[in-house]
C-alpha cells in the first residue's frame, strides 16, 4: 500500500530496468580479400576510361576526378548497404587533375594509375560489397540494429477484450427422483437411470467406472432379442433382466438397437440440486472462486466455506456466488457445503467430498520496506483499528444484483505497477508480517483515476492511513478501493460507470510518495485485481462469463 515518488527517488520497490549493450569488436581483414572481390567491376571501368582518354589527346581531363565518378557508378549496381554508405567515394570526388592537355600514353597511364589507387582504397575501407570487410560491416550493422530494436521493443497493441458469453446451463444434471432419478447428458441427449423395478442402469453405470470406463450413453435403454434389457455406450453396454435391478457388463458384440433407442430424448426435469460447478478447483492463494449450482426449484442457496457462510446470487436456473481466498491462506484442502431452500421453507444439505478446493501457494515474492522514525507516528493503534472496524463494516456488505458488465479496466492509463499484489512484506529488514492488499500504480500527483467498473460509491472520504479513498460496490459482494487520492470527484451514493473519473492521484495517508493503491475485495477478502482486470498473466474467462448471464 506504499510506495516512493519516481521524481524523488524513493520508490520503496522500484523496478530496476537493466539494458545490456553489445560492443563490436572491428577485426582486421586482408586487403587481397577485398581486391579480389572488387576488382571485375573496376577492370570494365577501367577499359571504358583508357578507351575514352585515347580519343581525347588534346582535351582538358578531369582524370581522377572522372575515374572515382565511374568508378562509383559502376559499383552502385550493388545494392549492399555497407557500399552505399563507403566515404571512399566522395573524399576521390573531390580530388582533380589539372585541366591541361595531356598526350595519349600520358592520359592512359594516368587512367590506370587512378583506377589502382581507387582500388587499394576501396580495398583498405572494404568499400566493395562483395568483400569480406564490407560483409562483416554489414552483419555488425545488423547486429547493432537487432541490439537496438531488443532494447527499445516496439509498444504492442493491448490484447482484446474477450466477448462475455452467457452462463451455460451444465453439460449433464442430475434426473429429478420424480422423473426417475439418475443423470441426464446432454452432449448425446442420453439419460442413464434406474428403471422402476429395474434394471438399475444409474447405479450399475457408477459402480462399473462411470465415464472413465464406459464413456458417454449411446443409446435408451432398449429391449434385445434374447430378453434382455441394454444400453448401449461409448466403451462397452449394459444388461438386465426387465424386473430385477441387477445389471451386467455386456461382452463381446452389443446388440443391434433399433432406430427410436438412437434418438434424442427430450430434456428430463433437473433434479432439486442438478449440478454443482467450482471454478478453479486448484485455488492460488489470493484467488477469486466462482460457485455454481443448478437448482431450478430452489429459493436461496448459500454455501459455506472455511466457516464462514456465503450467499449465491440467482442467475437464470442457476446459483452463482463468488469466494475469495486469503492472500496468506493456508494451504491445503477447503470443503464446500451448500445448503438450498425451497419455497416452502424446506431445506437441502449437500456436503459432497467432491465439492472441495484445494488451496495452493500463490508463488508471490517477498521485498523489504524501509521506513523514516517520523513515519512510524502515523501508526497510532487506536487510529488503525478505527479505521478497520470501519472498512470491515463497508466491504461485508452484500448486494444481491451485479452491478457490473464485462471485464474490470485499469483504474489508471498506462502506469507501471510498482508493487503487486501478494507481495511479502517486511519492514526496517525485520521479519515477514503481512502481504501487499493490492497493487500499486506509479502515477503523478493529480494523475485522473478511473472506476473500474460500474457500481455504486460506499465510501468518499479521508482514512488515517490510506488517505483519502474511495470504495465502489459493483454487487454480488465484490468492492474495488482507490488508497492515497490528492482530490475526490465524487460522493457517497453516487452511481458510477466504468471510465469514470473519481479523483486524482495522490500521496495522502501513511505513504512517502504519490501513487494509487487499487483492490479488489470479494466477500471482505483482497483478491488478486489482475484477475478481474483479465490481464494476460492471469486470464480469468469464467469471471467475465459472469457479467454476461441473465
Amino acid at each position: 500500500m506504499t510506495s516512493h515518488d519516481s521524481k524523488g527517488g524513493q520508490w520503496l520497490h522500484p523496478r530496476e530496468v537493466i539494458h545490456s549493450t553489445k560492443a563490436i569488436v572491428s577485426r582486421s581483414v586482408p586487403v587481397a580479400a577485398n581486391l579480389r572481390a572488387g576488382f571485375p567491376p573496376l577492370a570494365g571501368c577501367w577499359l571504358w576510361l583508357a578507351r575514352w582518354a585515347w580519343r581525347r589527346t588534346s582535351e582538358p581531363a578531369f582524370v581522377v576526378g572522372s575515374v572515382a565518378r565511374h568508378t562509383r557508378q559502376g559499383l552502385s549496381l550493388s545494392k549492399h548497404p555497407a557500399h552505399r554508405q563507403g566515404t571512399a567515394h566522395t573524399a576521390l570526388d573531390r580530388v582533380a587533375a589539372p585541366p591541361v592537355p595531356a598526350p595519349r600514353p600520358v592520359i592512359a597511364l594516368a587512367a590506370f594509375l587512378a583506377a589502382c589507387l581507387a582500388a587499394f582504397v576501396m580495398a583498405c575501407t572494404g568499400g566493395f560489397a562483395g568483400g569480406p570487410l564490407a560483409r562483416e560491416r554489414g552483419a555488425a550493422a545488423g547486429q547493432v540494429g537487432s541490439a537496438a530494436a531488443t532494447e527499445t521493443p516496439a509498444p504492442t497493441p493491448a490484447p482484446p477484450t474477450p466477448t462475455p458469453t452467457p452462463v451455460p446451463e451444465p453439460r449433464d444434471f442430475a434426473i429429478a427422483a420424480e422423473a426417475g432419478g439418475g443423470w441426464f447428458f446432454a452432449e448425446p441427449g442420453f439419460a442413464v437411470q434406474d428403471e422402476a423395478g429395474g434394471p438399475r442402469f444409474w447405479t450399475a453405470f457408477q459402480q462399473q467406472g462411470g465415464l472413465a470406463a464406459l464413456g458417454l450413453p449411446a443409446s435408451r435403454p432398449f429391449d434385445a432379442p434374447d430378453g434382455r434389457r441394454v444400453q448401449l455406450f461409448e466403451r462397452g453396454w449394459l444388461a438386465g433382466v426387465p424386473g430385477q435391478p441387477g445389471v451386467q457388463r455386456g461382452d463381446g458384440p452389443p446388440p443391434q438397437p433399433p432406430a427410436e433407442a438412437l434418438a434424442r430424448q427430450a430434456r428430463p426435469q433437473m433434479a432439486f440440486i442438478g449440478r454443482v460447478d467450482i471454478s478453479p478447483r486448484e485455488a492460488r492463494q489470493g484467488a477469486t472462486v466462482v460457485l455454481r449450482v443448478w437448482a431450478p426449484a430452489a429459493q436461496q442457496v448459500a454455501a459455506a466455506i472455511e466457516g464462514r457462510n456465503l450467499p449465491l446470487a440467482r442467475q437464470g436456473d442457476a446459483f452463482v456466488g463468488l469466494y475469495g481466498f486469503h492472500r496468506l491462506a493456508r494451504l491445503g484442502p477447503r470443503p464446500v457445503r451448500f445448503t438450498l431452500t425451497d419455497a416452502t421453507g424446506r431445506q437441502t444439505v449437500r456436503n459432497d467430498p467432491a465439492d472441495t478446493i484445494r488451496v495452493i501457494d500463490g508463488g508471490y515474492a517477498t521485498e523489504n520496506i524501509d521506513l523514516p522514525p517520523s513515519s512510524l507516528s502515523l501508526l497510532d493503534p487506536a487510529e488503525v483499528n478505527k479505521e478497520e472496524a470501519l472498512l470491515n463494516s463497508i466491504y461485508s456488505r452484500w448486494t444481491p444484483e451485479r452491478l457490473w458488465h464485462g471485464a474490470f479496466s485499469a483504474p489508471v492509463a498506462d502506469a507501471e505497477i510498482t508493487s503487486e499484489f501478494g507481495t511479502r512484506r517486511s519492514y526496517n529488514r525485520g521479519p515477514v508480517t503481512d502481504a501487499h492488499e493490492g497493487v500499486d500504480y506509479g502515477v503523478q500527483t493529480g494523475d485522473p483515476i478511473h472506476a473500474a467498473a460500474d457500481g455504486k460509491v460506499v465510501f468518499a472520504g479521508p482514512l488515517h492511513v490510506r488517505g483519502n479513498t474511495v470504495i465502489i460496490d459493483h454487487g454480488w459482494g465484490v468492492m474495488t478501493g482507490y488508497f492515497h487520492q490528492s482530490v475526490l470527484h465524487v460522493q457517497e451514493g453516487q452511481l458510477v460507470h466504468q471510465g469514470d473519473v473519481i479523483g486524482e492521484a495522490g500521496a495522502t495517508g501513511f505513504v512517502t510518495g504519490p501513487h494509487l493503491h487499487f483492490e479488489v475485495r470479494v466477500q471482505n477478502v483482497n483478491v488478486e485485481p489482475l484477475e478481474w482486470l483479465n490481464a494476460p498473466s492471469n486470464p480469468r474467462p469464467d469471471l467475465l462469463a459472469l457479467a454476461s448471464g441473465s
